[in-house]
């Protein structure tokens, strides 16, 4: 009697998903290792562990780093040496006659360095005040020392170890060139006059 097409499509899995490996009457617990807890050779496992270990290097190559701030990206971008290629003064001299507006510009004023690791920074900045015509004698005003800085967006201050703080508002801020205003106090023989500064930096 031929065998139908079904019978031949059982005899496969009958084999492989028996619990008596062919015998009739009997459960072998052999049988049952083999088929349903295959135990993996050490090939198999050491194939195994690999993969785990080559995934989870690539989910940590892959994680996100935390986003900076805007000011942490700003401190990053002063960090380093400045030239100040040209500064703007202003100021209003008190006079027997009146209030008198002096202006003028200055190249070469000096440098700036950041140091965005360690949050200090130099600066020495001069220059001579151009006071044609007044017969008054007057100093460069200068701007030197060292000391720690913050930062947002908008402004820069730094401050000296002795206390003194000298605030800089951003004007301008890009990759190579930094505009910062600023106000110091000058004495002008027994007067201390206000003066108003704007530095342009570049590297």
């Amino acid at each position: 009697m031929a065998k139908s097409p079904f019978q031949a499509l059982k005899a496969p899995f009958k084999k492989r998903y028996s619990l008596n490996c062919g015998k009739k009457s009997t459960i072998e617990p052999s049988c049952i290792e083999k088929h349903y807890f295959r135990i993996p050779n050490d090939t198999e496992m050491k194939k195994t562990v690999m993969f785990m270990l080559l995934s989870l290097v690539v989910l940590a190559a892959c994680k996100k780093e935390p986003e900076k701030t805007p000011e942490e990206v700003y401190s990053e971008r002063l960090d380093g040496n400045w030239n100040v290629t040209k500064l703007d003064y202003s100021a209003t001299i008190t006079t027997p006659f009146g209030p008198l507006p002096i202006t003028g510009s200055a190249n070469n004023s000096g440098t700036i360095s950041f140091n965005n690791a360690a949050k200090t920074a130099n600066y020495n900045i001069a220059f001579l005040p151009a006071l044609a015509g007044l017969p008054i004698q007057v100093d460069s005003v200068k701007l030197q020392g060292s000391g720690t800085y913050s930062n947002t967006t908008t402004n820069i201050t730094l401050t000296e170890s002795g206390g003194q703080v000298l605030v800089f508002n951003v004007v301008a801020n890009e990759a190579s060139l930094q505009i910062l205003r600023t106000s110091v106090n000058y004495d002008l023989d027994t007067v201390v006059v206000p003066v108003t500064m704007e530095l342009r930096l570049a590297r």
